[in-house]
């Protein structure tokens, strides 16, 4: 179980027009309700425990590409995926990840 995150580091790259989406949080960027809420999705998408199988030689043109790393008080687990490898469990941190890497961008 997840109960504290140190940071979050998430890129989305490829896609139609190729222009990168990167964000870096930390605990001290989170609002309490942000918090819990990443803390549920990393939980409830098992994102600890994903190992992401390599389909570098599968590539389809104009996808995006997911790279993602959270750090906890205890450890750091990190994964690069392509979207159609994205899992229904997977799908709502990153798109809570992706929403919030476009506010932080204006």
């Amino acid at each position: 179980m997840v109960d504290e995150i140190i940071s979050v580091e998430f890129e989305r790259s490829g896609g139609f027009t190729g222009i990168p989406v990167r964000l870096i949080l930390n605990d001290k960027l989170l609002s309490a309700g942000e918090t819990a809420e990443i803390l549920y999705l990393i939980e409830s998408s098992g994102f600890l425990r994903l190992q992401i199988a390599d389909m570098t030689d599968q590539h389809m043109p104009d996808q995006f590409f997911y790279k993602i790393s959270v750090e906890t008080s205890g450890s750091r687990h990190s994964i690069a995926l392509y979207e159609q490898q994205i899992t229904d469990d997977l799908r709502p941190l990153i798109r809570f990840l992706s929403g919030k890497a476009k506010t932080n961008k204006k």
